[in-house]
């Protein structure tokens, strides 16, 4: 799975973000050491989980949105063994596992990357993922994602009547009303931080935020 930070950044973000007790990084794993000195060791988060997993499951409470993800990343072994946790280390591996997502130092560096690989081309936006290699010049295999400008696609009336949702849901139900399903699958596919990024510079395009 692609990510979008370097090393580098993840060192530099790491160090400003307070994990619970016995959680830690490295740059490929989230590593929790128990009361008893044993470690698990599990996907990080903004690698294993995808846009689309974290769309269907967002709505949830903190625990449960994080043991729903946990579920659909780990393999039996990891599962079982964080199954075997008491509630009280369960609960910090489900807190630290998530935590740099949640920051907003994280966001910012995946947004200027996102921007970097978005380009214009007449009345549509294209995204080149971070994956994406060089295949983007073949026609029969493109990776690229392409999407209606929102400014000049989304309608009024829609945002009206879907004004009672928060902007994330609103870009989101944007993007199934006036994107093709190929365009959604893409997005849906992509490392969570990517997709979440790049929906919300999409709904942002031209300065049309929809919710204004």
């Amino acid at each position: 799975m692609a990510r979008t930070l370097n090393r580098r950044d993840r060192r530099a973000a790491k160090k400003r973000i307070k994990l619970p007790k016995g959680c830690s990084f490295t740059a490929d794993s989230f590593v929790y050491e128990t009361e008893a000195g044993e470690k698990l060791i599990f996907p990080r988060f903004e690698d294993a989980v995808l846009f689309g997993d974290y769309v269907d499951n967002r709505k949830k409470s903190q625990e449960d949105f994080a043991s729903t993800l946990l579920e659909l990343i780990l393999n039996e072994d990891e599962l079982a063994a964080f199954d075997d946790l008491d509630i009280v280390e369960g609960s910090r591996v489900s807190d630290g596992w998530i935590a740099e997502i949640t920051q907003e130092e994280f966001f910012r560096r995946e947004a200027k990357a996102i921007e970097d690989r978005i380009t214009y081309e007449d009345d549509r936006l294209v995204y080149t993922p971070a994956d994406a290699g060089d295949d983007a010049d073949d026609p029969e295999d493109d990776p690229r994602i392409f999407l209606p400008r929102a400014g000049t696609t989304i309608k009024q009336g829609f945002v009206r009547r879907h004004g009672h949702l928060d902007a994330e849901d609103l870009a989101y139900a944007a993007l199934i009303e006036y994107a093709t399903t190929e365009a959604v699958d893409a997005i849906r596919n992509l490392p969570i931080a990517e997709g979440i990024v790049l929906l919300l510079t999409w709904q942002n395009d031209k300065g049309a935020s929809l919710g204004e």
